[in-house]
């Protein structure tokens, strides 16, 4: 059976959950995570200049799948994801070229441009979108999870405090590490 994902983000004490079915997408992992894809970038644009904790939940996961104390608390919310629901707006984000996606929680960051062309030619097809797995839980309990290289990176930031921005000062931020070159998600 295929394990359908749902993309929580809590802020402070508010709540969001995203259905993929609302923005005519596959709600199994490896079905919307890709770049410039409508679903997984309606999720950047609410990280663009916001910190938030995330995590892509699977329906399968439970909170022994990845370390981090919130995962319960996360699971809890996308067995009632409904309630939180964020309803669809058609302001999509195009892609997230040109962005930087910063992990506050373990501070470190990537950078999209340095990531697509790191992959591009390992991928046949399109370019698999980093954000949703780094931040899964409850990757290879299900058909439609990613079962690529680097699997063990799979759900290392689910949880953390994620923010997204055109660049990170690397000078007022020395502690924190580019980890583009260690994350190449593809298919072949």
């Amino acid at each position: 059976m295929g394990q359908y994902y749902t993309p929580v983000i809590i802020k402070d004490d508010k709540i969001k959950t995203f259905n993929c079915f609302d923005y005519d997408n596959g709600a199994k992992l490896m079905e919307h995570s890709y770049l410039r894809n409508n679903f997984t970038e309606v999720v950047v644009k609410q990280l663009l200049n916001k910190k938030a904790r995330l995590a892509w939940v699977g329906d399968y996961a439970e909170p022994s799948d990845v370390k981090n104390e919130l995962a319960e608390k996360f699971i809890e919310i996308e067995r009632k994801d409904a309630q939180y629901r964020v309803k669809p707006k058609h302001n999509l984000m195009e892609n997230s070229y040109g962005l930087c996606f910063i992990n506050r929680s373990k501070k470190e960051y990537f950078y999209m441009d340095d990531y697509v062309n790191q992959v591009y030619g390992l991928q046949k097809g399109f370019i698999i979108h980093p954000l949703p797995l780094l931040t899964a839980i409850g990757n290879g309990k299900g058909g439609g999870d990613y079962r690529g290289p680097l699997q063990d990176l799979v759900g290392r930031w689910a949880c953390d405090e994620i923010e997204v921005k055109t660049w990170i000062d690397e000078k007022k931020n020395p502690e924190y590490k580019n980890i583009t070159s260690m994350i190449k998600f593809y298919e072949g």
